[in-house]
């Protein structure tokens, strides 16, 4: 049980450290994944567009931009890491990345990732940035459950939680800049088919105030794929609500 409850931390903690992922992006299978297994998701987010009086509402043209995120993995447990980024409207945000995770006796994981990134945004410069991340996770019984966390592989009995933190910075080139970031998820799995996760994200933005969003989210299991369903909802800052769907599906 100690070691099925290890490794399955690590699907938790990886999912978190991936380049800055949220964690429900990422937590779709178990990690570490075997040499050449590959998890690819695909999913398009929502965001409230402007009106003509320039404030924000979702009767307006929604803001809209489509997510690819895909890992392979490697030996002694490293991966390789796509993220991609397209905008509605233009430009577009992708990272190149490598990771690793290591586990403990005592239950818990932690892990750091190094991505390279390159942002466009029409009529303005474009952006190269590094997107280093610590990570950390421990899986716990609840309910009845005997302790395993399987994330969303299906391993698990009961009711299994587990809880992940993730620190990570935004290194700008130019101008020269690093945003801090964090992400915290709660996350319960009542059954086979169903997960339920409560998410914390935070950053701090050069000329902007800082950000503090909560992000509710369920995640259904459809034959071999699985399909995220999680609204955002800003607490502090200039953000406005968003909500995604997403599917998920590995190799």
């Amino acid at each position: 049980m100690a070691y099925r409850l290890k490794r399955a931390v690590l699907a938790g903690v990886w999912g978190i450290c991936a380049l800055g992922l949220p964690a429900s992006r990422c937590l779709a299978d178990a990690w570490p994944r075997e040499v050449g297994g590959m998890f690819v998701s695909t999913g398009v987010t929502f965001g409230q567009g402007r009106d003509a009086t320039g404030h924000r509402s979702w009767a307006a043209q929604p803001v809209t931009e489509g997510n690819f995120y895909a890992e392979i993995g490697l030996k002694r447990d490293n991966l390789v890491i796509l993220d991609a980024t397209l905008p509605k409207d233009g430009g577009s945000d992708f990272v190149l990345g490598f990771g690793h995770a290591t586990q403990r006796d005592d239950g818990t994981a932690w892990g750091w990732a190094l991505g390279v990134g390159r942002r466009t945004t029409p009529g303005a410069a474009g952006l190269t940035y590094l997107r280093p991340a610590l990570a950390w996770g421990r899986g716990w019984g609840a309910g009845g459950g005997d302790g395993r966390l399987g994330a969303f592989s299906g391993v698990t009995s009961g009711w299994p939680g587990w809880v992940t933190a993730k620190l990570e910075l935004e290194v700008w080139a130019r101008p020269r800049q690093a945003v801090p970031k964090i992400d915290v998820i709660f996350g319960l799995k009542p059954s086979e088919r169903v997960n339920l996760m409560l998410e914390l994200l935070g950053d701090d933005y050069p000329g902007a105030r800082a950000s503090l969003r909560l992000g509710p989210a369920v995640v259904l299991r459809v034959g071999s794929a699985q399909v995220k369903l999680q609204p955002e909802i800003p607490l502090i800052g200039e953000s406005s609500p968003r909500i995604s769907l997403a599917l998920w599906s590995a190799f």
